[in-house]
């Protein structure tokens, strides 16, 4: 572009200097020539006008590569980051995963041996009230036996005494007749 430039101006002076040199040159051809060099001279303007703007914008896009590529380094960063706590962290769910898992079948295990064992306590305890039921049943029948022979061993007592009493009484008159027998 520079080069282009740089010939645009050369063309320019040789054009002015041969125009210069050259005064004989009919009145048209001299117009003619003098378009052509306004023309070139208004093209070399835009064409520099459109330079500085394509410069600007190139800087610009060469900052916006700079930081989209900065960006872009420290999204594969974090992707890379998160990509390895992610690994990291399903592992470790997998892991807890299992062993949640273990413990569960363990804990239905044993409730179930808990259950079973709960129902064998317990059929050992009916067994023992049922026992326990007949001993009082057969205590209190054995109470009401000892209380109706205290009842016939307190009337026998009583009789006993009546009798003893009237032995005693008995003897005495015994005594006495014996003694008035004597």
């Amino acid at each position: 572009l520079q080069f282009i430039m740089k010939s645009i101006k050369y063309s320019n002076t040789m054009l002015l200097l041969a125009t210069l040199i050259v005064s004989c040159v009919p009145q048209r051809k001299y117009l003619e020539t003098k378009q052509k060099a306004d023309d070139c001279e208004a093209l070399s303007t835009l064409l520099k006008k459109q330079h500085a703007a394509d410069t600007i914008k190139i800087k610009e896009l060469k900052t916006s590569v700079g930081t989209l590529s900065k960006e872009i380094k420290r999204l594969a960063r974090d992707t890379s980051i998160l990509s390895t706590n992610l690994r990291r962290l399903t592992s470790q769910y997998d892991k807890l995963n299992d062993l949640n898992n273990e413990l569960l079948r363990k804990q239905n295990m044993r409730s179930a041996m808990d259950a079973e064992e709960i129902r064998g306590l317990l059929a050992d305890l009916q067994k023992t009230k049922d026992h326990l039921l007949a001993k009082e049943d057969s205590l209190r029948a054995l109470a009401k036996r000892l209380e109706a022979q205290r009842r016939s061993l307190e009337d026998l007592q009583t009789d006993l005494q009546q009798k003893d009493a009237e032995l005693t009484a008995k003897n005495k008159r015994l005594i006495e007749l014996e003694a008035k027998l004597n």
